[in-house]
């Protein structure tokens, strides 16, 4: 069965699972997550409001790395994100496994640098701590002079001899907080509704962190996976000007509608426009703009919506830009967002690919990817 061999390739890796499904459905049966054994962590997709189902577990996000303490009786074991283990660089966190209150249990969390006061620093700060793999006692002990870390957690995936990873994140969570003392726990707040999430945003904004990641309380821990159950919520970056192509069509209630746009960018040497990502969730009032502009520009329709001819300048914000085959641009503004209409610019002047590629380029030199 297909599950089976998910289940192995996730727990095992992907080779290891892949030749264990040669050996058969009783074999494939055999395989279980237990203490000592990396498990490939549930990765959180960036956030989009129609994805979000009330109500929710809101977490900060921590500007740290991924965790994965194991324990087993006295053992321990300290797995990175890619499954490297740390216990020999972060004996911190050894220390902290060993006051969890269970006989064996895998916990999920984040490794974080921290000042006197335990206030956490930044990625760059931790990274003196989390990217060396071997280091002599020398080294290690003048680096956890300079550099103190500690823990977060905010999942568990097995405790006692019992998976929990298909239990509802309530469920998991009771267990959580019977294991993980409070002071190691990531801290959050259940929210019902957007006013209270955005409210809850923003406060981590201003106590410093990097933004935060929404949960869906009743979503089974999915092992491996990029799934829309958790969600990640940062501040946008840059903005690009840019043009509307078409205007696409609802569905459900939108039916017959237009839900979402499509936006573009210009080739001045081509003199040819490329689609970069579709803009949704608009205001009504900028809905019904918008709508009046397509139906007096529009050039010809097919089943997804209506082309029109490029006379809309907006200035669009984004969490980020990916590479992708969808657009026909290469590139992907993912959660873009309209931040103003520009009615002082023409088609002409809007941004170029060139700079839509440099603004991909720049963003991981300015917000590095924190992974260890």
């Amino acid at each position: 069965p297909v599950e089976l061999i998910q289940n192995a390739c996730a727990i095992m890796g992907m080779a290891e699972g892949i030749s264990m499904a040669s050996m058969g459905e009783l074999k494939l049966a055999e395989v279980k997550m237990r203490p000592g054994q990396f498990i490939k962590p549930q990765l959180a997709h960036l956030y989009e409001p129609d994805k979000v189902a009330y109500p929710v577990r809101a977490e900060y996000k921590i500007d740290g790395s991924r965790l994965q303490v194991h324990k087993w009786g006295t053992q321990t074991w300290i797995f990175s994100r890619r499954g490297v283990e740390k216990s020999k660089t972060l004996p911190e966190i050894v220390e902290i496994a060993q006051k969890l209150n269970a006989q064996s249990c895998i916990v999920d969390g984040e490794v974080l640098a921290v000042d006197q006061e335990g206030k956490p620093l930044p990625f760059q700060v931790m990274l003196e701590r989390t990217v060396p793999r071997e280091l002599t006692p020398e080294e290690l002990a003048e680096r956890m002079a300079k550099v103190r870390v500690t823990y977060k957690a905010f999942d568990i995936l097995f405790l006692n001899g019992r998976e929990l990873t298909s239990l509802p994140l309530t469920e998991r969570r009771k267990y959580l907080l019977e294991v993980v003392p409070p002071e190691y726990l990531a801290e959050g707040v259940e929210c019902q509704n957007e006013v209270e999430l955005m409210r809850f945003y923003d406060e981590a904004l201003k106590k410093g962190f990097e933004g935060i990641v929404v949960k869906n309380l009743n979503s089974p821990y999915e092992i491996g996976q990029r799934t829309y159950t958790w969600l990640k919520l940062k501040p946008e970056r840059d903005t690009i000007d840019c043009t509307i192509v078409k205007a696409l069509y609802g569905k459900g209630r939108r039916a017959g509608l237009y839900s979402s746009f499509l936006l573009a960018v210009r080739d001045p040497k081509e003199k040819k426009l490329y689609t970069i990502g579709k803009v949704s969730n608009l205001p009504e009032q900028t809905m019904d703009a918008l709508a009046t502009i397509v139906e007096k520009t529009k050039t010809s329709e097919d089943d997804e919506g209506v082309y029109v001819k490029p006379t809309v300048v907006v200035e669009a914000t984004y969490q980020e830009i990916q590479e992708t085959d969808e657009y026909t641009s290469g590139y992907a503004l993912r959660v873009p967002k309209i931040v103003r209409f520009r009615t002082d610019k023409t088609i002409e002047e809007i941004d170029t690919l060139d700079k839509l590629k440099k603004l991909y380029e720049l963003q991981y030199e300015r917000y590095p990817f924190q992974t260890i």
